[in-house]
């Protein structure tokens, strides 16, 4: 009894500094929108398959629009297509962006895209997954970034959309406004020596900002639930 007395005051301990230090952190440092911590703009080239140009297109239409209205619902587009510095098509491409967009609106063209964001280049290595819906009557449209590889390691975001050309439907350009804030600390680890409080084996490596990495440090209090449901 009492040794379950004793985990269970070290698990109300753990949860309470938790709790409180990732409280303090986002009093301190509030996310500011207009100053993300990293900022680009790439432009987004389509090019849809029309059955005779292989070599130049980089989408394809994989399910046919229905008779449903007269906006294209239901057609779904596969893409690879080349991203740019600027609005040249032939200029050299710094990312590839991979995914697909479905018309999933009867009255009015809207589509709904989900994608990747694949860098191989010397400005950036990694990956950002971009989805959300594209209101194409509107002026400017923002996606969600939901995550990132590499450079962009549990980054979060906005893509901003704008139409810059459209050439029927075969060609169209968007420019993307790409907005991050990437958490801090990530990859720094340094030792956290807990104290004892009879739970032993609970110093290891754990991230020295825990306020950007709370779910390892859930992690560090599920051990702790662990080690008291043994001895139950």
């Amino acid at each position: 009894m009492k040794s379950l007395v004793v985990k269970s005051c070290c698990l109300v301990f753990l949860v309470l500094f938790v709790s409180t230090h990732c409280s303090v952190s986002a009093t301190n440092k509030p996310l500011d929108p207009e100053k993300p911590c990293k900022r680009f703009v790439l432009y987004y080239h389509n090019i849809l398959f029309g059955g005779d140009d292989v070599a130049n297109a980089t989408s394809a239409a994989t399910a046919n629009a229905t008779r449903l209205g007269n906006t294209n619902f239901g057609m779904l587009v596969v893409f690879d297509d080349p991203m740019t510095k600027d609005q040249h098509l032939l200029s050299p491409p710094v990312a590839r962006a991979q995914g697909f967009y479905f018309y999933d609106m009867k009255t009015t063209f809207n589509a709904w895209f989900a994608y990747t964001l694949v860098f191989n280049s010397s400005d950036y290595k990694g990956t950002l997954n971009i989805m959300g819906a594209d209101m194409m009557m509107e002026k400017t449209r923002d996606l969600s970034v939901v995550g990132g590889t590499g450079d962009f390691f549990m980054a979060r975001g906005i893509a901003t959309f704008q139409t810059m050309t459209v050439e029927g439907a075969k060609y169209f350009r968007l420019k993307m406004d790409i907005k991050l804030i990437i958490p801090e600390g990530i990859g720094e680890l340094e030792e956290l020596k807990v104290l004892d409080l009879g739970c032993n084996n609970l110093s290891g490596l754990v991230p020295s900002k825990l306020g950007s990495n709370l779910s390892l440090t859930i992690l560090l209090v599920l051990n702790v639930l662990g080690m008291t449901s043994d001895r139950l």
